[in-house]
């Protein structure tokens, strides 16, 4: 895996609480997703138009573990 590939921001959806609408989530690079899912850790997303932050659901981990994986 290239250098780039690690440190370039990848982009996942997730579902905002508040609206219900499936908002894009970006700036977290590969690598740091990588941690945060191997180490249990909270993956925050934002919703721009509810200016409202959650943690992503176990589903949407376990679809991003696999995204990951599969690139």
């Amino acid at each position: 895996m290239t250098a780039t590939k690690r440190t370039e921001s990848v982009c996942f959806a997730s579902m905002c609480p508040k609206c219900g609408e499936l908002r894009p989530q970006r700036g977290y690079t590969r690598i740091a997703l990588l941690g945060f899912l191997t180490a249990a850790y909270k993956i925050e997303a934002y919703c721009v138009t509810c200016d409202q932050f959650w943690p992503i659901s176990v589903s949407e981990r376990d679809a991003l573990a696999r995204e990951l994986v599969d690139r």
